[in-house]
């Protein structure tokens, strides 16, 4: 057996930020990365703005999916926010969505440390102000540098 490297989804790996390079017709600027296995990937630089990734820098990235045509996504780790991991959030505003199963769900809306807005799930919102209360989520997912926020398991 060869030592080449076999990409599996779910799997971290190391990838080095060679360079910057836009698309010809397109404004789209990515970094190209160069992974263990000695190639180069493109990852979109406007999708990971606040990630502050740098030329020349080593950085560890899940391997998200691999398609059929075999094309690979990464998503690199956030500089903060880990998946399965709980932290407090602001809650900006309560709402109502219908769910998968066409019933209404209440969802609050965070606030992350960059100052992005989110949504999470909730059973109820007695309690809750928006503008005051903090809302303690998991990060369930991180997919283009957005979070997927659920409500912590009671244990």
């Amino acid at each position: 057996m060869s030592g080449e490297i076999v990409y599996k989804e779910g799997l971290k790996y190391p990838f080095v930020i060679l360079n910057k390079l836009v698309l010809p017709g397109t404004d789209d600027v990515n970094f190209v990365l160069m992974g263990p296995d000695r190639k180069k990937y493109l990852l979109p630089e406007l999708d990971y703005i606040l990630y502050n990734l740098k030329v020349g820098q080593t950085i560890t990235c899940s391997i998200d999916k691999i398609n059929c045509s075999g094309k690979i996504f990464l998503e690199p780790d956030h500089p903060y926010y880990k998946i399965g991991e709980r932290y407090d959030f602001l809650v900006l505003m309560i709402s109502e969505q219908e769910n998968f199963l066409g019933s209404p769900q209440k969802i609050a809306w965070v606030r992350d440390l960059h100052g992005l807005e989110w949504p999470c799930p909730i059973d109820h919102s007695e309690g809750m102000e928006p503008g005051y209360s903090h809302l303690a989520c998991r990060v369930d997912r991180i997919r283009k540098a957005e979070l997927q926020l659920s409500l912590p398991a009671l244990t």
